[in-house]
């Protein structure tokens, strides 16, 4: 009996840290209109906690159809691709941020 209440009790908390992980950990999807048109031209997907699975989708000719898909880590491999861009989302006007790889960065000192 004993064994049985903390067996179910370990699966009650193995199950509610997975869902309380997964929430923290997902892509979080930005859009941008760089030229201000107010299509999306630049889509920015980054992983949580890792730079080495974040990318962008760039409208670099200003169609409506993405036509680079570019890693953000190194090595910085660009593929084509053919994608329509979204419509009605959520989009920052400007440029999008510069984004580093906080190894390479070097330390400040302390004052």
């Amino acid at each position: 009996m004993r064994l049985s209440i903390f067996t179910a009790a370990v699966l009650v908390l193995a199950i509610g840290s997975i869902a309380h992980s997964s929430a923290e950990e997902r892509d979080v999807v930005t859009y941008y209109d760089r030229n201000g048109d107010g299509v999306v031209d630049y889509e920015l997907h980054r992983v949580r906690n890792t730079v080495y699975l974040s990318y962008v989708l760039i409208d670099s000719k200003c169609t409506g159809r993405y036509d680079q898909k570019m890693k953000l880590a190194y090595p910085f491999n660009s593929d084509r691709v053919d994608i329509p861009v979204p419509r009605h989302v959520k989009l920052i006007r400007g440029m999008p941020p510069v984004i580093t790889d906080q190894r390479f960065n070097a330390p400040t000192p302390a004052p």
